[in-house]
């Protein structure tokens, strides 16, 4: 005859499985999300962070990072409105610098 499994034991494994839906359904949303060409090249906006905008325009967000001089070590999912109050400049600047690096990058891997 089997032992029933401890309390703990179950409760353990309901939380595996929550915790496993959870990041299940958060990837299949971001799958359909991005699947849909709509949600690609948008405008980039001042609440965009810059891994957005990299996603959005299928640019790698080093490229993006490095025209706005964040190093490596301070890349966050700060958005653009931020990173532009905490350099003192106006966000159509980090916009503009954003969408400079956007086109200069497709430039290059046109040729």
């Amino acid at each position: 005859m089997a032992r029933p499994s401890p309390w703990w034991l179950r409760i353990a494994f309901g939380l595996a499985l929550v915790v496993t839906l959870g990041f299940g359904l958060r990837f299949a949303a971001g799958v359909v999300y991005w699947a849909n060409p709509a949600n690609r090249d948008q405008p980039v906006e001042a609440w965009m962070p810059v891994g957005f905008v990299a996603r959005s325009w299928q640019v790698p967000p080093e490229v993006l990072a490095e025209a706005l001089g964040i190093p490596e070590s301070e890349r966050t999912r700060q958005t653009l409105e931020q990173i532009a109050r905490a350099r003192g400049t106006p966000v159509a600047e980090v916009i503009v610098t954003l969408e400079t690096a956007i086109a200069g990058w497709r430039a290059s891997r046109d040729e």
